[in-house]
């Protein structure tokens, strides 16, 4: 639940920080680097991407001690498709590496492939966890995730 944030376009910047437009949601990825470190990425839905194509981009957070942080994108307005499935509904951007966020990004290697789920039996009608943020609430002090769960249907 640490892994969600907000998403959207960072509209001003100063001393004080980052403010702008959130109005979707993602998760963090990390990547491990070949000796030591990970890269950061928020992963959201492409058609998210391409409503911020050519934005500064940045995300909210929940913070170690309450209250909420941004963490912003390393290259604004960069978002990264799928290089060959234009029905790959997925894009992600590079952000920054911030301390005080109370976050954990989903390391890469654990996410599932083809092959692994195939081994772990995973199918149509299979239940569904999916976890996102409710909008945001004005003067709200914190990020709220929520969990939604869909278990199969029956038709019997």
């Amino acid at each position: 639940m640490k892994s969600v944030g907000f998403v959207g376009e960072a509209v001003k910047r100063n001393e004080s920080g980052v403010s702008g437009d959130l109005y979707a949601t993602g998760f963090f990825v990390s990547v491990p680097l070949a000796v030591r470190g990970h890269y950061l990425y928020f992963v959201t839905a492409r058609h998210v991407a391409k409503d911020l194509a050519d934005r500064d981009i940045h995300s909210s957070v929940n913070k170690h001690g309450g209250g909420t942080s941004e963490v912003l994108a390393i290259e604004p307005a960069m978002w990264y498709l799928h290089p060959y499935d234009p029905n790959c509904d997925l894009a992600v951007a590079r952000m920054a590496v911030i301390s005080e966020a109370d976050s954990l990004a989903v390391p890469a290697e654990e996410m599932l492939t083809p092959e692994s789920i195939e081994e772990f039996g995973i199918g149509i009608g299979d239940e569904v966890f999916a976890i996102g943020l409710f909008t945001p609430i004005d003067n709200a002090t914190r990020n709220i995730p929520i969990l939604r769960h869909q278990s199969p249907r029956s038709f019997g």
